[in-house]
């Protein structure tokens, strides 16, 4: 199993259980589903006999619905973000990611740069044909890599875009 880190934060994305498709060699495209989770107390598994010791205590339905991704990484949502504002955020993590090349991958800068300069545009023709949500892990708000959420044509289907060269691939 291959794992997918934020390289400047080392949180974990997502993983190759999804089906994955990396595009122009600079973002992958991963495919979820929309799932719900549920975190009820199934009380057939406790022992006793709740009529003979006066009832369970009532248990509050707690599920989760969304992204399996988003889900399973527990990432959150950055909401009320718009198109230029992303841009603004896509800049500052760009340049901190070339600061972590240059300290940790200085051989690999060059390419980084020039990446980054098509990812820029990719990203921009991205933003004005369709609507997107923004996430990042919980813990790096601010640091890491704001990934998108977007729909297939059908409306139904989520996939989500991670920048390749902003990610290290772990094998478990």
């Amino acid at each position: 199993m291959l794992i997918y880190r934020d390289m400047l934060t080392d949180e974990v994305l997502f993983d190759d259980a999804y089906p994955i498709k990396l595009v122009d060699d600079l973002y992958y495209r991963v495919t979820g589903k929309l799932t719900s989770e549920s975190t009820d107390v199934n009380e057939s598994v406790i022992a006793g006999n709740a009529s003979a010791e006066g009832g369970w205590e009532a248990f509050e339905a707690n599920v989760r619905k969304g992204v399996n991704i988003v889900l399973a990484y527990h990432l959150k949502e950055i909401e009320g973000l718009d198109r230029k504002e992303y841009i603004t955020l896509f800049k500052q993590y760009a340049r901190r990611l070339i600061r972590h090349y240059k300290k940790n991958l200085p051989d690999k800068v060059a390419e980084l740069e020039d990446k980054i300069r098509m990812l820029l545009e990719e990203v921009e023709k991205l933003l004005k044909a369709e609507e997107f949500q923004f996430f990042q892990a919980v813990s790096d708000i601010g640091e890491g890599m704001v990934a998108l959420l977007g729909y297939e044509e059908d409306g139904m289907t989520p996939y989500m875009i991670f920048y390749k060269h902003g990610l290290r691939e772990e094998k478990l």
